[in-house]
């Protein structure tokens, strides 16, 4: 089965990486520490300056899906934080990933013909 892509591209990224070792504490500043012994799992935080809701969702062109906030709900409900899917990363290229919280959008601007005003996605990786 193929994964469904994340086609929602203006946004900007950043990356940090989970603990993977058991850290303990020795005292007078000793650590004992293990190798990792999971795959790296990186953290993707993406920041959309601003989206929008458009009045006939159904009818848009694939680009103005890549603005719509209907079209990321509805991305979202198909995933939720429990199904993978396709994030295409400018330097490690395409990385399987799901929701890592639940989708959160904010309410729209004043005279803002539908936008929306800035919020955050984090994606999670799933370690192949």
């Amino acid at each position: 089965m193929s994964l469904e892509v994340f086609d929602f591209p203006y946004h900007k990224v950043a990356h940090s990486y989970r603990e993977r070792s058991t850290r303990i504490s020795l005292g007078n500043d000793w650590d004992y520490v293990t190798k990792p012994s999971t795959p790296i799992a990186r953290i993707f935080n993406l920041s959309f300056a601003s989206m929008k809701f458009f009045e006939n969702p159904q009818t848009l062109s694939p680009l103005e899906r890549r603005f719509s906030v209907d079209h990321l709900d509805d991305f979202y409900q198909r995933h939720e934080t429990w199904s993978e899917f396709l994030y295409s990363h400018h330097r490690f290229g395409n990385i399987v990933v799901r929701f890592n919280s639940p989708l959160e959008i904010p309410e729209g601007l004043t005279a803002a013909d539908g936008a929306v005003g800035a919020f955050r996605v984090s994606l999670k990786e799933v370690p192949l």
